[in-house]
Formats: structure tokens, sequence, C-alpha cells
């Protein structure tokens, strides 16, 4: 028997809220690495876009060296950032107290074999889509939850997909409709933040606020769900 909707959303909203400290360092850190690379590189970041400014110098081959090198370094650092969040609230969840500059050492251990899956994922999703759109889309959802096998459970490379491709199969509808019910909540707080730019001086710093506690939040309601699915499937 798994949770609930609602039991997975409070606990996800109770771990997020009683830690937000340490959750809000994580993210700082990371935001201010992306803005001092942003500045070195001439692209101006936020947490939910990048403005290239360089595009108007693409002609230029060092401008496009410049922007590829940009692209590839802030990929690996949000692997990173990925890899500290998913491990922060798992040491939460066990009750454990930790730091975010703690966790950001601990990530690099994890770094490289967490890359490859990231690839072996990404990867096989990108061929699938380029041969038909569904199938791409298919192994999209199947292999959402290849970092968490990993992450958690040790799984390397090919079998972190397998094991993530047998938890989600095996409970699609759960998993589906749980993540389309934080994607309804989603849409609601994302229609109703958009008001928060309209207010004089403090509402884009306000808005993207906002937009990193959402993306931090998804990933503790990804990880309990991910363990809810799991003890199913194991038990099964």
């Amino acid at each position: 028997m798994t949770d609930s909707y609602m039991s997975i959303f409070k606990k996800s909203f109770d771990l997020f809220s009683k830690n937000i400290k340490t959750f809000a360092v994580v993210v700082a850190i990371f935001f201010l690495v992306m803005v001092v690379l942003g500045v070195l590189f001439g692209v101006a970041f936020s947490m939910t876009q990048i403005d290239m400014t360089m595009l108007a110098q693409s002609v230029n081959p060092l401008g496009l060296v410049g922007l590829f090198v940009f692209i590839v370094i802030a990929f690996l650092l949000t692997l990173v950032y990925s890899i500290t969040i998913i491990k922060t609230a798992d040491a939460l969840a066990h009750g454990q107290k930790v730091g975010a500059i703690e966790m950001y050492k601990e990530a690099k251990d994890s770094f490289k074999p967490f890359c490859i899956v990231s690839l072996l994922v990404f990867s096989k999703v990108i061929l699938w889509s380029l041969l038909f759109i569904i199938p791409g889309i298919i192994f999209g959802v199947l292999y959402g939850f290849a970092q968490f096998c990993f992450l958690i459970d040790g799984k390397k490379g090919k079998e972190a997909l397998v094991a993530s491709k047998m938890i989600i199969k095996t409970n699609l509808k759960e998993f589906s409709l749980k993540m389309l019910g934080l994607l309804g909540v989603y849409v609601l707080i994302g229609m109703a933040s958009g008001f928060l730019a309209m207010i004089p001086y403090a509402g884009n710093i306000i808005l993207e606020v906002v937009k990193a506690a959402l993306g931090v939040y998804a990933i503790i309601f990804s990880y309990y769900l991910y363990q809810d699915l799991k003890g199913k499937t194991v038990s099964e």
C-alpha cells in the first residue's frame, strides 16, 4: 500500500519548511556561482532562464566557443546542484544534521557516476525522440527515477535505468496521477506568482526566490515518491 498524494505532499512540505535554512544556503551557493560564471562569460543568469547576450556575437568563432564552454560548465554545475539537493533531502529525511558546504563536498564523490547515469538517460531520450516523439517522452518518464536509483540506492550506469523503469512501469498509474497532481499545483502557483513581477523593485527578486523554492520542493516530492513506489515494488 503506497502513501496518498496528500501524505507525500505533506511529508515533502514538512521536510522543506523545517529545513528551509539549509536548502536556502544550498540554493544561494549555486545561484552565486552561476552569477559569477555568467559575469565572466558575459551572460545574464536567473534560476529559470539564461539571457544569452553573447548570441549577438555568435558569428564570431571565439564568441561561439565561449558560449559553448559556458553551457557545458553551467550544465555540469547544475548536475552538482541536483546531487546536493537530493543528498541533502535524503540525509534530512533520515534525521541527520547536515550543512550546505558539507553536502556540496559529498556531492563531489558522486559526480562522475551521476554524470554517466544522466548522460545515459539524456542520450536514450534524445535518440528515441529523434526517431519518434512519443517513445522519447515515454522513456523520459520511465527513466525519471534513474538519478534517485543511483544516489539513494547506489545503482550505477544502466542498472539505474533498469531499476527506474521497473519501479515506474510497475506503478505507472500512481506515479502519473501524483506527478500530475504536483504539476497542477505548480500551474496554479505559477499563475498566481505572475503578479509578483508587478511589484516595484522587489518583485523580480521575490519571483526568483519562489521559483527556486518550487524547484527544491519538486525534488523533495520526487524523493518521497521514489521511496514510496520503490517500497511497493520491492514488497511485491
